[in-house]
């Protein structure tokens, strides 16, 4: 009979103590984009660029290609035309960030308003990785004739 009480008594407890769902709008499209340093991290680290091709390569090429358009613009001089700070947010916060950014916003209209979505996600690292890259062929860019 003890043992019946108590089951009984942690079972409302536990209800009481919010075992249930609750709703709320998940942070990233919430929560102000975080604030990250407008200069590049130099010199360009060539580990993290070749980890960055790759995975720029299985990440990033269904939607964008160096040169030319495809469901999103061509990255070629991106490093050139937009800082870290705008790099990293509109990779990692994109929904975020074509609300807050008025050349992310630009950029969100002339491509039919397809939301940048990252498939399996992508995490800080691995951003500054894909940056990495491109900042490596943007400066290759540069140095040939």
């Amino acid at each position: 009979m003890k043992i019946k009480i108590i089951v009984v008594l942690l079972a409302i407890v536990a209800a009481a103590c919010g075992g249930g769902k609750k709703e709320t709008v998940p942070p990233s499209t919430t929560a102000t984009p975080p604030t990250y340093p407008d200069a590049y991290p130099l010199p360009i680290n060539e580990l993290r660029a070749d980890r960055g091709k790759t995975l720029f390569q299985s990440k990033c090429t269904t939607c964008h290609d160096l040169d030319r358009k495809v469901i999103g613009p061509p990255l070629r001089g991106v490093t050139q035309r937009r800082t870290y700070n705008w790099m990293m947010n509109m990779i990692l916060y994109p929904d975020r960030w074509v609300k807050t950014d008025s050349v992310a916003k630009a950029l969100h209209k002339e491509y039919n308003y397809v939301q940048m979505i990252i498939p399996g996600g992508i995490t800080e690292d691995q951003a500054m990785a894909v940056i990495a890259y491109l900042q490596r062929e943007d400066a290759q860019s540069m140095s040939q004739p």
